[in-house]
């Protein structure tokens, strides 16, 4: 489904402490404000009181998830069923700007930093180390890891809380899922802080929680993003598929304004949580289904759905000339990029990569990709942050290179040394500038794409080839270092982890160790100014070295019955759910 039931939870990087100028970096990911409910132009934004109570939404997708548990680990985007069945302590807005939400907090979390024995309290209006001279250089990373300060969070929960068999929410709650994470040291808890957190405990009463990290945290809202896990269920292995394979049986595990009534493993049917505490919902029935997508505009004539997304083209074309249907296009929280091998081959030399950057002409490979979508697509100028963001800055226009310029790129093989023969490709010591693209064989935008950069990179004096795989050997072959370049769609999760995913240890890391000091001293910066100055230095020292390049940012379009209200792309901003329904 995408964002289509999406409500992410895109922007967990500051604390909220901070009074500077929303001028200077954009204003504060976690703002002292609870969400407001804000669709969105493209969601069809109807007020509460415009929107019939009753009525069934049927919703196509392509798959369905492996598991179940909010918690769980599964290739699958769970947020895609999260904001309907489980406990959400913040929101984002469409600019990805965090708020708590009023149903499940009552108040701004409370964040606290010891230094030497001498602590401060901060809440979203006033900043822990307020009295502390920044560092006026972002990249240094002096004071970290000796001696360091502590924090610890305090969340006011909501004493309306329920889980979706009427039990209160608690603080119990929040201790078991910090001892299960504890104990089993999933990805998918240290994906959250848990390595950081060093105590959880019960405040004045049950529904207070402090939350203790061995550190400052700058993502310490990511930690309960998603909320607790029961207390009766965390016992149970964190992320393993086996223990929420249905959704059927686990409701005392669900606290959304919706509950599971069925699953026949094709079709998820929800209703209202008779518990839910928070503004009714309109919906009566919601339905999941997941198909085959060439099989969906077939269903929506039929009347079997209601709405789905797309980013076929092929079936966008079809889809488009059914009666009465509607098409909601943003951009969301996806991105195509390109990834080069920089350990080993052509590619590792900078100057290689330099030359196929400035060579490349991505506006021609994102119009190639969503042709016939009738979306022009963004293209993306900055590995940390996307366009809908405060904080972007378009990196390509302060390079000051212009794109797709094959002079400038050749005179940059020249002075590496690649001449250009007779033939028309490039040589170096004998050996031809070649390399090869990976392309999982059912994967159409890759091979798209892998066609576009040979026929690009062709006119450079570079030849290509098409190392076609299974889809289920991409990570095994990607891993031997074996081959030139591949793509994929990443989807984003916050400003940190985005840099942090070319440090060392990441995702496309290299052995430069100045962006794991970087990532490391963002992590540790509650102020919001100092943070983007150092995120914004790595940035620009990726682009720089282009270990990747990314294309665009990926649409999300929505084809729906006219009559739906308060659902649809939003950019990064959280669906509010009991506002979903039909116009009167």
């Amino acid at each position: 489904m995408g964002m289509a039931l999406s409500g992410c939870t895109p922007g967990f990087a500051n604390p909220g402490g901070t009074t500077t100028s929303p001028a200077s970096s954009g204003a504060p990911l976690v703002s002292a404000s609870p969400i407001e409910p804000s669709p969105g132009p493209l969601s069809n934004p109807v007020p509460r009181d415009g929107v019939r109570q009753g009525g069934t939404l049927s919703l196509a997708t392509a798959e369905l998830p492996k598991t179940w548990n909010p918690w769980g680990w599964s290739p699958f985007d769970l947020d895609a069923v999260t904001d309907l069945l489980s406990p959400r302590l913040f929101a984002s807005a469409a600019d990805g700007q965090l708020h708590w939400d009023p149903a499940w907090l009552v108040s701004d979390p409370q964040v606290t930093v010891s230094d030497s024995g001498v602590s401060g309290s901060s809440s979203q209006g006033d900043h822990t180390e307020a009295d502390a001279e920044p560092s006026p250089d972002p990249t240094s990373t002096d004071g970290v890891g000796a001696g360091e300060p502590t924090m610890t969070v305090d969340y006011a929960l909501n004493p309306s809380a329920r889980w979706s068999d009427g039990e209160p929410v608690t603080a119990a709650d929040f201790i078991a899922t910090y001892e299960a994470c504890r104990a089993l040291d999933t990805p998918v808890c240290r994906d959250r802080g848990f390595d950081h957190v060093t105590a959880v405990v019960a405040g004045v009463d049950p529904h207070h929680v402090q939350v203790s990290y061995d550190q400052v945290w700058a993502d310490w809202p990511y930690t309960f993003a998603r909320g607790p896990i029961r207390a009766q269920l965390a016992g149970d292995p964190v992320g393993r598929d086996q223990v929420w394979s249905t959704p059927i049986g686990h409701e005392s595990g669900l606290a959304g304004p919706f509950v599971p009534a069925s699953f026949d493993g094709t079709t998820l049917t929800l209703t209202p949580n008779q518990f839910w505490w928070g503004d009714p919902v309109k919906l009566e029935v919601i339905r999941v289904i997941a198909m085959d997508p060439k099989l969906m505009s077939w269903a929506y004539l039929r009347g079997q759905i209601d709405a789905f997304m797309t980013t076929d083209a092929n079936v966008y074309s079809q889809a488009k000339q059914l009666p009465g249907i509607q098409t909601r296009v943003s951009t969301g929280v996806g991105a195509r990029f390109l990834v080069f091998n920089r350990v080993d081959g052509p590619l590792s030399d900078p100057a290689v990569r330099a030359a196929v950057v400035t060579a490349l002409d991505r506006a021609d490979l994102g119009a190639s990709d969503l042709a016939g979508l009738n979306w022009d697509g963004q293209l993306l100028n900055s590995p940390v942050w996307l366009t809908s963001q405060t904080q972007y800055e378009d990196l390509v226009l302060q390079s000051g290179v212009e794109p797709a310029d094959l002079t400038a790129a050749g005179q940059l093989l020249d002075e590496a040394g690649w001449v250009l023969g007779d033939d028309g490709i490039r040589a170096k010591d004998g050996q031809p500038l070649a390399w090869d693209f990976v392309v999982p064989r059912d994967d159409w935008l890759s091979e798209n794409e892998a066609f576009g950069v040979r026929a690009q990179l062709a006119r450079l004096g570079v030849r290509l080839d098409l190392t076609y795989i299974e889809s289920s050997q991409v990570e095994q072959v990607v891993a031997t270092g074996e081959h030139g370049m591949w793509a994929s769609t990443t989807r984003y999760r916050t400003p940190i982890q985005a840099a942090a995913r070319f440090a060392p240890s990441g995702q496309w890391g290299w052995p430069e160790s100045i962006l794991g000091l970087m990532t490391d001293r963002a992590e540790r910066e509650l102020d919001e100014v100092e943070r983007a100055k150092i995120l914004t230095r790595a940035a620009q020292i990726v682009w720089h070295n282009a270990p990747v390049l990314p294309l665009y940012e990926t649409p999300e379009i929505l084809l729906t019955r006219p009559g739906l209200a308060n659902f649809g792309p939003n950019r990064l901003g959280t669906i509010w759910w009991p506002n979903v329904g039909w116009t009167s």
